[in-house]
């Protein structure tokens, strides 16, 4: 891929001048309708998750670095633009020094308000764009896979309270392991950038 092999090396040599902190971004919902997956039961007795059809969602952002490092925000139902700046604010405090930040090209990230809060930022965080439809060269792809096939299969929230509490204490939870972390961003069968084998 074109981007892989010309732009992204251009993106880190530029970060590395700038002694940067590399993070990849991305944004997901999850809803409390459960993510059913395969499970054990007795023999001839099939499993049954009970729930009520709800579409209910929460919105997270989490950024995560080569080495394991996880940062998040979490909100009830959409992220807007505001929504991006304050978790970039956030972001900026909780991280000290240049940071580089790889995210993908939705409309709220290319909105007035947030270019604004770039341009008056570029001191300290620089975004570049991941391709569209290219999910294998983000590997915050794979924290999304972690939280919703591996750490919460069958979870049946009873409310919306319910299923934020149990996403923020499983964020925190990998937060908190960045060896796990590592595992998980280095879990694509693809080979992931350059950095991304680096310890």
């Amino acid at each position: 891929m074109e981007w892989l092999e010309k732009n992204y090396p251009e993106y880190v040599k530029e970060a590395d001048e700038k002694n940067a902190i590399i993070l990849f971004q991305n944004g997901s919902g999850v809803q409390r309708r459960p993510n059913v997956r395969k499970t054990w039961s007795q023999k001839g007795r099939r499993p049954r998750i009970k729930t009520k059809e709800n579409r209910d969602r929460i919105s997270v952002t989490s950024p995560v670095t080569h080495d394991g490092n996880l940062y998040f925000m979490i909100k009830e139902g959409s992220m807007d633009s505001n929504d991006t700046i304050r978790f970039l604010e956030q972001l900026l405090s909780e991280i000290h020094g240049f940071l580089y930040m790889f995210w993908d090209n939705i409309t709220i990230h290319r909105s007035r308000i947030v270019k604004d809060f770039l341009e008056t930022h570029n001191d300290r965080l620089i975004t570049g764009r991941i391709p569209a439809y290219s999910p294998e060269l983000n590997p915050d792809e794979y924290v999304w896979n972690a939280l919703k096939y591996q750490e919460l299969p069958n979870f049946c929230p009873a409310n919306l309270n319910d299923l934020k509490s149990k996403v923020t204490l499983t964020m925190n939870n990998l937060k908190s392991d960045p060896e796990k972390m590592k595992r998980i961003i280095m879990g694509s069968s693809r080979l992931l950038p350059p950095f991304m084998g680096k310890s």
